[in-house]
């Protein structure tokens, strides 16, 4: 799709127009060995796929570098995370969407085979199922934005201006100490922590004291009561946390 040219492309022009390092995680780095579809041959092994890139970026991220997340990066809940964790440490962030046709990617894919036989290139299966399940970016979305969109005829990247003021204007608001933290967003996630899980505590508390339909208040602060269930368990409550502080963060 020409998402790794975009990257080194970017990386190139920060490094001319600022001083801040700019460090690449890239599929090709880190999954060299073994080849990029074995790394998402199957959705177990994605998982840990995107946990080792989201380790990566984390690793790099501070207020004195720049990271490009140079992967598929396809999820959203995977770009929320990145996002949850810039706005943290207080640190600009963009998204840049390479728009691209699949059977355009299936030719170069091919055509890369033939050139090079020792070059990792993409099963075709495992490629068009990754293209299945895209979330493509939306740049309404506080996660998403702001969003550049790059088409293969731009070139060369008529966004890249703009893409240096992110972090210029962010840099300069901050001096001034104009930065306003949303929701002071540590604090806010980890109150949200701390009440969902003693909500969870008090559930399986009353398991041994309560029945199916009784009404049972989960929460000290609250006098709202709820009708409780016949069956809790630990991972459907903790399932449902998860989704409820996902739901509220965004």
């Amino acid at each position: 799709s020409g998402k790794t040219r975009t990257a080194k492309e970017i990386k190139a022009y920060l490094e001319e127009k600022q001083e801040m390092n700019v460090h690449v995680v890239s599929d090709d780095i880190l999954f060299e060995e073994q080849g990029k579809s074995d790394a998402y041959k199957n959705g177990h092994i994605e998982k840990i796929t995107r946990a080792r890139v989201q380790s990566e970026a984390i690793r790099f991220l501070s207020k004195k570098d720049i990271v490009i997340v140079d992967s598929l990066n396809y999820i959203k809940g995977f770009r929320f995370e990145l996002f949850r964790r810039s706005q943290i440490l207080q640190t600009p962030r963009c998204t840049v969407y390479q728009q691209f046709d699949v059977d355009c990617c299936l030719e170069w894919n091919k055509k890369r085979a033939e050139e090079d036989e020792k070059a990792h290139v993409w099963d075709e299966k495992i490629l068009k199922d990754l293209h299945s399940r895209l979330e493509i970016p939306n740049g309404t979305k506080r996660w998403d934005k702001p969003l550049f969109v790059v088409q293969e005829k731009d070139k060369p990247l008529a966004f890249l201006d703009d893409l240096l003021n992110v972090v210029v204007k962010f840099e300069q608001l901050e001096r001034k100490g104009e930065i306003v933290k949303e929701l002071s967003d540590s604090n806010f996630l980890y109150a949200m922590n701390e009440k969902t899980n003693a909500i969870i505590k008090t559930i399986l508390d009353m398991k041994s004291r309560t029945m199916k339909g009784d009404l049972v208040k989960v929460h000290p602060d609250s006098e709202e009561r709820f009708v409780y269930p016949m069956r809790v368990s630990v991972p459907a409550l903790r399932k449902l946390r998860f989704e409820f502080i996902k739901i509220t963060s965004t």
